[in-house]
């Protein structure tokens, strides 16, 4: 399947009672404008065989324009909603699962994003803010996963088990690291997960498994709180740590 596909949308602006700015001499309540985008995608999606190999793919190209970004805007010791002109979104997606033999599974995805501010500013009570790098956004992230199966002899059921590796490309955890808010970056990580399944038990439809998640102990962060301009203390949220667990389940 070949695909081309074009959308529009917007978010609602709004005003806020409890915080006012002055405009021509005149106090009024903050108010921002509604968020508009729209994008262009192009893509393609197979699902049949490679030689003798069950095959899926799909990948899709992406180009988005926003128009007066909603935006946190730190005006001091306080923040308010306002808009950024302009901003750009533009990456590719893609994901792969093969089956070389009827006992093993391989598979993955990969997304590169390029997010960008194109027209950085936003205007507020006569001033400029200029917000950049583009927020919440890692350059590059995959995932790869294996998964081995046997089927028991009588009926026992399915014995399986898979891996999961993720890895993504550091972030911005805040849109202005390049002016008020600098070092509010996270840098990349990984992740490895198994799973141990027994699934369908003696033709019972009742399935045990075991996993485990940051195999590794990977020490990670997934996020933060940029408030540097406010309190002057810049917070950033820790990963799960290891965790693992049996689940139980019945199916009918």
């Amino acid at each position: 399947l070949l695909y081309a596909a074009h959308r529009g949308s917007w978010r609602t602006g709004a005003f806020t009672g409890t915080a006012t700015s002055v405009v021509n001499g005149i106090t009024v309540a903050n108010r921002f404008k509604p968020e508009t985008t729209y994008d262009f995608e192009i893509g393609a999606k197979y699902n049949g065989d490679l030689g003798t190999m069950p095959t899926t793919f799909n990948i899709a190209v992406y180009d988005q324009y926003i128009k007066n970004v909603i935006r946190a805007i730190y005006t001091g010791v306080c923040a308010v909603s306002g808009n950024v002109g302009k901003a750009r979104v533009s990456g590719v997606e893609a994901d792969l699962s093969i089956r070389p033999a009827d006992w093993l599974q391989l598979g993955g995805t990969l997304a590169y994003t390029h997010a960008r501010y194109t027209d950085p500013i936003a205007f507020l009570n006569n001033t400029n803010y200029t917000f950049g790098p583009y927020g919440d956004v890692p350059k590059w992230t995959g995932s790869a996963f294996f998964r081995l199966s046997h089927d028991l002899a009588n009926d026992g059921g399915e014995i399986a088990l898979r891996g999961d590796f993720y890895a993504q490309s550091k972030f911005y955890y805040s849109n202005a690291a390049a002016t008020i808010l600098p070092g509010t970056n996270i840098d990349g990580y990984h992740l490895i997960d198994a799973r141990l399944e027994w699934n369908n038990i003696s033709n019972t439809n009742v399935s045990l498994s075991g996993f485990v998640k940051n195999l590794t102990k990977e020490k990670y962060e997934v996020g933060g709180f940029a408030l540097g301009a406010v309190n002057a203390i810049n917070a950033t949220l820790p990963g799960l740590p290891r965790t693992y667990g049996v689940e139980a389940s019945f199916k009918f």
